[in-house]
């Protein structure tokens, strides 16, 4: 009896992949039905094709116009029938209405797409229709045979052989008229009128395109300006040093005050009213108080009971009272001194 191609025990069977005699231990290690080293080189190869195997990545389609090929982008844009801005506006076959027209037909001067025209720029319907040609001598005798009457031919004006003066006027005249139709410009075609009107239409959209962004630049620079003042002002030294200002005024509007009346005021409105008559801009504005009520940016009069001083003091953005640098209430008082009669 045989013995198994890859041991020394005896052959039980055929293997149907390598066509030799195998034992019973490497039919069982096998797979599907094959031996075990056909089952392992079986699963070498699917490993190797699956390592080796590429995978293409599909490109992604771009459209394109039909008739200049040009790519849709942010800028080009494809109609319904594909045409872009430039294109859309040249003229359509009369055969075909979504295909643009490339040149005239030679007999009836129509236009047509390259569909209609072919190569021979005739269009389908002049081809078919019948040639006509001038009669043959024979037709014409079988013309006169039969009795019909032949077509008289157009009468046409005798040829000027040229001699004289009217020959040489002529001669000169057509050169004169050629000249003229050489030295005309060529007449653009539809193509680069299109092409032209679509640069001036990008170039408008770029100058718009800068004006806005100049403009934008402009904006920017402005409001960091005004932000940069507007923070300045609002700084606390700043409005600590205009409250101190403020105060000031007050303090003069209450002396001049007294010196007018001999007697202190009582009430903002007179303060008001004399910073007025002192012609001090901007007194409308001063918020003043006869007591302190948490109100911002307000200065506070405080004249005592007696009528004999008084006391000015302020309060800050958040209704707070002012302070000085050892952080204690700053103030202005005055009181009437008895020998001069008058708010020393």
């Amino acid at each position: 009896m045989a013995s198994c191609i890859y041991d020394d025990s005896p052959a039980v069977g055929v293997c149907p992949s390598c066509d030799f005699g195998v034992c019973q231990s490497c039919l069982d290690q096998g797979t599907e039905g094959v031996c075990k080293t056909c089952a392992e080189e079986r699963e070498h190869r699917r490993g190797s094709s699956a390592v080796n195997r590429t995978y293409e990545t599909p490109v992604a389609q771009v459209r394109r116009c039909n008739y200049c090929r040009a790519a849709e982008d942010e800028q080009t844009s494809l109609d319904e029938e594909g045409y872009c801005a430039a294109c859309r506006a040249l003229p359509r076959c009369i055969s075909h209405s979504d295909l643009v027209a490339v040149g005239h037909c030679k007999t009836c001067r129509r236009e047509f797409c390259r569909k209609c025209l072919g190569f021979t720029d005739v269009c389908q319907s002049c081809q078919a229709k019948p040639k006509t040609r001038p009669l043959t001598e024979k037709a014409a005798a079988e013309a006169s045979r039969s009795g019909k009457p032949l077509k008289k031919a157009k009468q046409t004006a005798p040829i000027d052989s040229g001699g004289g003066k009217s020959g040489r006027a002529k001669a000169k005249a057509l050169r004169e008229k050629e000249g003229a139709a050489s030295s005309a410009p060529k007449r653009r075609s539809r193509g680069q009128s299109a092409i032209e009107e679509r640069i001036r239409a990008q170039n408008a959209g770029r100058s718009k395109t800068r004006l806005v962004f100049m403009a934008s630049v402009v904006a920017v620079g402005l409001l960091v300006m005004v932000s940069g003042a507007l923070m300045h002002a609002r700084s606390p030294d700043v409005q600590a040093a205009r409250l101190r200002e403020q105060m000031l005024l007050v303090h003069r509007a209450v002396v001049t005050h007294y010196k007018t009346t001999q007697k202190l005021p009582q009430t903002p409105d007179e303060i008001r009213a004399t910073l007025e008559t002192m012609k001090v801009k901007g007194a409308r504005r001063i918020k003043i108080a006869s007591r302190y009520n948490r109100a911002a940016n307000t200065v506070i009069y405080s004249p005592n009971s007696r009528g004999t001083g008084f006391t000015i003091q302020c309060s800050d953005g958040r209704g707070e009272l002012l302070l000085d640098p050892n952080q204690l209430p700053y103030f202005l008082d005055q009181f009437t001194d008895s020998g001069a009669g008058t708010p020393r």
